[in-house]
């Protein structure tokens, strides 16, 4: 069996933008990547799921999408082990 290594590259007109909780719906993507033999039999395959969104800032304020944002805590309690 011999491999190479692929590259691609592709658009998506007028994408669905992801937003976080509380300002929109949360539009994912699914990027699937197959790998067949040479009678067609998929062998592989591979999916990973996406959305489109901007993050940016300033010196006050946190933007997604061009929107502010204010972000009020995540969820990474199983990181904070020993901090009690």
């Amino acid at each position: 069996m011999k491999a190479a290594g692929l590259t691609g590259s592709g658009q998506v007109k007028s994408p669905k933008l992801w937003w976080p909780r509380g300002m929109g719906d949360p539009n994912l993507y699914i990027f699937r990547v197959e790998i067949s033999s040479p009678d067609g039999q998929i062998v592989d395959q591979y999916d990973e799921e996406f959305g489109f969104r901007s993050v940016t800032y300033d010196n006050h304020q946190m933007y997604i999408n061009n929107k502010p944002f204010y972000c009020i805590g995540f969820g990474m309690h199983e990181d904070s082990e020993g901090l009690h």
